[in-house]
């Protein structure tokens, strides 16, 4: 049985304050459960009707361009590079390392998340529990982001913090966090 080690919990700020979808603000926490275990919980306040959400999917898969819609994403900085984590609502779910800034892409080998969306009236919470690579389980530099889309084509861009220019999560800039190593008891 694994036990609660820490929580840690930001919030995260709309690119050029843009808000979409009626979100008024993300949440994001996450506890490190044992040594490779991370739990992580996205929550949307003021979600409105004109949200677009993708439709679930019966069986959740690995899937490219998920950031095209309403996604939530998480980024750790590895020696060797950074990793990339994408979650959808649909329960879809995308991983990647890059050998430095936007280059050297490729499929990173992860054990698929577990993803489970909870709608309310007015907010949306995205659970996601995720086996993470050694190498991230311990002090990794991380970034949380998400991606909001609306109805009507328009995006909002949140992240931790935001570089000058353009909304660019892979920028070092946002990995102004620590997972942090596991703290025992």
């Amino acid at each position: 049985m694994a036990n609660i080690l820490r929580e840690n919990c930001a919030d995260l700020v709309a690119h050029d304050g843009v808000h979409a979808g009626g979100v008024d603000a993300i949440h994001v926490a996450w506890q490190c459960l044992d040594d490779d275990l991370l739990d992580l919980r996205f929550v949307a306040a003021g979600v409105g009707d004109q949200l677009a959400l993708p439709s679930p999917n019966t069986v959740p898969t690995r899937r490219d361009g998920l950031w095209q819609t309403s996604c939530f994403e998480m980024f750790a900085a590895t020696d060797a590079g950074y990793a990339e984590y994408n979650f959808s609502p649909s329960g879809d779910w995308a991983a990647y390392h890059f050998t430095g800034y936007r280059c050297g892409m490729a499929l990173l080998d992860v054990p698929a998340p577990h993803i489970r969306l909870t709608h309310r009236d007015h907010g949306l919470t995205l659970n996601i529990t995720l086996t993470l690579p050694p190498k991230l389980a311990q002090d990794a530099r991380v970034g949380f982001s998400s991606i909001i889309a609306d109805a009507a084509g328009g995006k909002a861009y949140w992240a931790l913090c935001h570089p000058q220019g353009p909304p660019d999560f892979h920028h070092d800039d946002c990995f102004a966090a620590r997972l942090g190593a596991p703290q025992r008891p």
